[in-house]
């Protein structure tokens, strides 16, 4: 994983942590889904934003949500199966 997409993920996700004001600090390990940090709406917002970012088509590239639940897991799901 590169700097640069780990930087714009982790923004990606804090934004959308702070929209539900949760402040709390962020480890790249961290659970934040099944954790319930984030919701439903969120993994949309994510799913459009992987797509938009790095080309991950979601078609062709299945996932569950165990897949997407951390930076880290984010990072390296957009690393194999972006552009």
């Amino acid at each position: 994983m590169t700097t640069a997409v780990r930087s714009h993920v982790r923004e990606f996700i804090q934004k959308s942590l702070v929209s539900k004001d949760d402040r709390a600090p962020l480890d790249d390990a961290e659970s934040l889904f099944l954790s319930g940090r984030l919701d439903s709406l969120a993994v949309t917002r994510l799913v459009v934003f992987l797509e938009q970012s790095f080309g991950v088509d979601f078609g062709a590239n299945p996932f569950d949500l165990d897949s997407l639940d951390s930076v880290a897991l984010i990072c390296e799901y957009a690393a194999v199966n972006g552009r």
